[in-house]
C-alpha cells in the first residue's frame, strides 16, 4: 500500500496526530453535492470524465448540436449505399473521321487505285512439252514461257546438245542423260537441239 504525505498551508509536512487517536480527520463538507467522485455522478460504476479546453466542454448528445461542442456520431446504414455524380461508360466511342492521318495514308479512296497501278501477274499455269531430237538440228516446239523454262534429257546414255540457232554434235550446251538445264528465254522455239545417234527424248517445262 502506498502512502501520500499531507502538507499544511505553509507547505510543511503534517506530522501531528488529530485528537490523539492516531488518525487524521479530513473535512469533506465543501466537496459534497456535485463532486466528480460522488456516486451520483457515476453510471454503472463508470466514472464520468469531462473533455474541455478550459473554456468549452464537449458533450455527448442524441440530437444535432446547436451551440454545444461535441463529437458527432451517426449510425451507418446497412446495405448498398447510393452514389451520385457524373459517370462515364467503360468504352468510349471514337470517331475515325476526327483522327489525323499521315501524308499518303491508305484510305478507302486510295485503295481502289492499287489494282490500276499493280502490274498484271505473269501467269500461274504450268506447261510441259515432251518430244525427241534427232541427228539433225531441229528447233524445239514453240511455247511461251515469260519467266524462262527448263529442258531435261530423258535418256540414260545419250547427250543432247542445245544452242540458239543451228547446233552440231559436240557444240552448244551439252545436256547429259538425266540432267536439267534452265534457260532464261521467253519461248522454247528460240533453241535447237541435236543428238549423236538416232533420237533422244526430252521434256520442256515452265510457268506460262
Amino acid at each position: 500500500m502506498a502512502y501520500q504525505t499531507l502538507e499544511g498551508p505553509d507547505g510543511a509536512p503534517v506530522t501531528a496526530k488529530a485528537n490523539g487517536s492516531g488518525a487524521l480527520k479530513v473535512d469533506v463538507t465543501a466537496m459534497s453535492g456535485g463532486g466528480d467522485a460522488s456516486a451520483a455522478n457515476q453510471t454503472n460504476g463508470a466514472q464520468k470524465a469531462q473533455v474541455t479546453d478550459g473554456t468549452n466542454s464537449a458533450a455527448v448528445l442524441n440530437t444535432a448540436p446547436t451551440t454545444e461542442y461535441g463529437v458527432v456520431t451517426r449510425n451507418i446504414p446497412s446495405g448498398t449505399q447510393a452514389v451520385s455524380g457524373t459517370f462515364f461508360q467503360a468504352t468510349q466511342p471514337v470517331s475515325a473521321v476526327t483522327l489525323p492521318l499521315p501524308t499518303d495514308a491508305s484510305t478507302e479512296t486510295t485503295l481502289s487505285a492499287i489494282a490500276t497501278n499493280t502490274p498484271a501477274p505473269l501467269g500461274t499455269s504450268f506447261a510441259r512439252i515432251r518430244g525427241t531430237v534427232s541427228t539433225t538440228s531441229t528447233a524445239f516446239p514453240s511455247q511461251s514461257f515469260p519467266r524462262g523454262f527448263w529442258i531435261r534429257n530423258l535418256e540414260s546414255v545419250k547427250t543432247i546438245y542445245v544452242a540458239a540457232g543451228t547446233v552440231t554434235v559436240g557444240d552448244g550446251w551439252p545436256i547429259l542423260p538425266g540432267e536439267i538445264h534452265e534457260f532464261d528465254l521467253p519461248n522454247s522455239d528460240l533453241l535447237q537441239g541435236i543428238t549423236s545417234a538416232a533420237t533422244s527424248a526430252y521434256a520442256i517445262g515452265g510457268v506460262t
